[in-house]
This record gives C-alpha cells, sequence and structure tokens, in this order.
C-alpha cells in the first residue's frame, strides 16, 4: 500500500509540470544561484571558468513542485565573449543543449545580471540570444533577474522600490529593462530570510502566469541554421 501511494504521488507530480523556465545571461551572474532559489533547492552547481569559454559546460536541469505549480528550470547559457566567433559558438551549443534537456516547451526565458554589474555589453547578449533562440520568444518571453538583492537593499537608503528604481535607470540598464518589456524581479539569493525567498518566487511566478499566451518554446522552434545564425550575430557584434 505504501508503494502503492508513493507512485501515486510520484505520478501527480508529473502531471502536476506546468512551467519550464530557461536561464541565459552573462558568465557570472548568478544563473545557477538563482535556479536554486527558484527551486528552493541546492541542485546546480556553478561552472564558472574565468580562463575558458564555456564549450564544455552542459545544461543542468531541476523540477519541483511549488504552489501547486511543477517548475522546471534549465540552466546552460552562459554569454561572454572571450573571442566574438567562439563564444558564439559556445552560446549555440549551449543553447542547443538546454532545449534538448526539456522536451515540455518553455513558458519564459530568465535573463540573469547582477546588481553589482555594469550593464555594458548586456544589449549586444541579449540580441545575440535573439538571433539564436529566435525574436518572438526572446522579446515576448523575457524577463530580467537582478540578483545580489541584498546589496540593492543594502544601498538603499532612500527606500526606494525595485519597481521604480528600474525605471528610473538609464542606459545600459535601461536598454536592457525594456528588451525584456519591463518584466523584471530583484532576487537575493544570499538570503536565509523564508519569507524573501517565498515573495521574491511568487513575485517571479506571477509574471510567468500572467504572460501566458498558451504558447511554448520548443526544440522545433530552435533555429538550426548554424551558419545563417552566426553571420547574423558576427555582424552584429561589429556594430558599435
Amino acid at each position: 500500500m505504501e508503494q502503492f501511494a508513493l507512485l501515486f504521488t510520484l505520478s501527480k507530480e508529473k502531471k502536476e509540470e506546468k512551467i519550464g523556465l530557461l536561464l541565459a545571461g552573462p558568465l557570472g551572474g548568478g544563473k545557477s544561484a538563482t535556479g536554486n532559489s527558484i527551486l528552493l533547492s541546492n541542485i546546480f552547481i556553478p561552472q564558472t571558468n574565468q580562463k575558458s569559454p564555456t564549450k564544455k559546460k552542459h545544461a543542468q536541469v531541476g523540477y519541483k513542485v511549488l504552489y501547486n505549480q511543477g517548475i522546471t528550470v534549465v540552466d546552460g547559457i552562459d554569454l561572454t565573449f572571450f573571442h566574438e566567433n567562439e563564444s558564439f559558438e559556445c552560446a549555440f551549443f549551449l543553447a542547443e543543449k538546454c532545449i534538448e534537456k526539456y522536451g515540455n516547451g518553455f513558458n519564459a526565458l530568465l535573463y540573469v545580471v547582477s546588481y553589482t554589474g555594469t550593464f555594458l555589453y548586456d544589449s549586444k547578449y541579449f540580441s545575440v540570444l535573439e538571433n539564436i533562440l529566435g525574436e518572438d520568444f526572446v522579446t515576448n518571453k523575457s524577463i530580467l533577474i537582478v540578483t545580489y538583492g541584498d546589496c540593492f537593499i543594502s544601498s538603499n537608503t532612500e527606500n526606494i522600490s525595485f519597481d521604480n528604481w528600474c525605471s528610473a535607470q538609464e542606459d545600459p540598464f535601461k536598454k536592457l529593462f525594456l528588451k525584456c518589456g519591463g518584466r523584471a524581479v530583484l532576487f537575493d539569493n544570499n538570503t536565509q530570510d523564508k519569507k524573501r525567498k517565498e515573495k521574491q518566487i511568487k513575485e517571479l511566478l506571477h509574471i510567468v502566469n500572467d504572460m501566458n499566451d498558451g504558447k511554448k518554446y520548443y526544440k522545433k522552434d530552435f533555429n538550426l541554421d548554424k551558419s545563417g545564425v552566426c553571420n547574423n550575430t558576427t555582424k552584429l557584434l561589429s556594430e558599435k
């Protein structure tokens, strides 16, 4: 009887799976830590290697049922240009691996940046994602995740809300924020405060559910024309 109950529970959790989230962003922005925060588990292991591109990195997948929703997070697309062509190869390689890892379709692309970063190259990184994954998905289903929320809170002496802070920023952050449709969530991946952890997850899920139009991003939507995408990306990177 206990074995039957266990199998029934696992089967029920499988059917509850609804949300697929794809993590992307510059190297060291906190993608893996954000994935762990979303799933309230230490599933993802950062694979940062500053000396070489992340071509050998593999996509990581985590799943958990939270708030009556099955959430799958795929972590893997690093965007840091050590050398234009080689870095594009890495981004394309990792994107393909991520898409292959999860066959049930992605609801949203989470573009992860650090609050302490400069955002100088993120607009181009974002455009590279549009070339690789397709402009429709990236433009309409992206959410900006700003990590190091603890630093934001400690430096926020005027007690400005995060939404107001985002709206008040100038370029280059403003350009990235607008590219994400004005959708952004502050994440503190270091907090031990249970209420704060739950608050940031619920804020993210609210945005994901709010922009749900029944469309997901599947493997069939991925642009396998690597040479064509590479040419477009090379042209993009040459622009100032």
